[in-house]
């Protein structure tokens, strides 16, 4: 077999193996749906309460583990649904601060100490105060980041580039409109 001979062949088989791995033609030239900011709210929204539901169904096993992980990572789940994973990533980290300052500052209150409520000299009030404090705020944290979940979505979506085909009369001609959003 003749060097233009081999080559073909390996252009052929290429082509060959290149098609059967990518979609046909007319389905690349379909339009891509943009995610729905409802479903990435719901998405969300399940992602906070079926962990929880689960648990509480099975016993309460790590009930608590369970809360704070779908508390912690609901949004994000949401964002990641609608194409936009890195944008929960600032809303967790806000999350794990307000976290980490109240388990600080509780632990803090009751170094050297007993920390124990029912003792009447210790800081255990004070610890327990910051905890719920702490606790109240990362969850008014977490429901509102699940609940602007929809919102970055749509404006993602408003964002996208669309090409879509058109007819220009003056022309008589076929061509491409493309819209850009900022």
């Amino acid at each position: 077999m003749n060097c233009f001979a081999n080559r073909l062949l390996h252009v052929a088989v290429a082509s060959v193996l290149v098609a059967g791995s990518s979609v046909s033609r007319a389905q690349s030239l379909a339009p891509v749906r943009a995610p729905s900011p409802s479903t990435a709210g719901w998405i969300s929204l399940g992602a906070l309460l079926v962990p929880t539901a689960v648990s509480v169904a099975t016993g309460g096993k790590e009930l608590g583990a369970a809360v704070g992980f779908s508390m912690l990572f609901a949004p994000m789940v949401g964002y990641a649904y609608g194409g936009i994973a890195g944008r929960g990533l600032a809303p967790l980290g806000r999350r794990l601060l307000v976290l980490g300052a109240t388990a600080g500052t509780a632990i803090a209150l009751c170094a050297g100490d007993s920390c124990n409520l029912f003792d009447n000299g210790g800081n255990a009030g004070a610890a327990a105060a910051v905890g719920i404090a702490g606790i109240g705020i990362f969850t008014v944290m977490t429901v509102r980041d699940v609940a602007q979940v929809p919102a970055a979505v749509r404006e993602n979506n408003a964002k996208r580039v669309a090409i879509s085909p058109a007819w220009i009369p003056s022309s008589r001609a076929v061509g491409l409109t493309m819209k850009v959003g900022f």
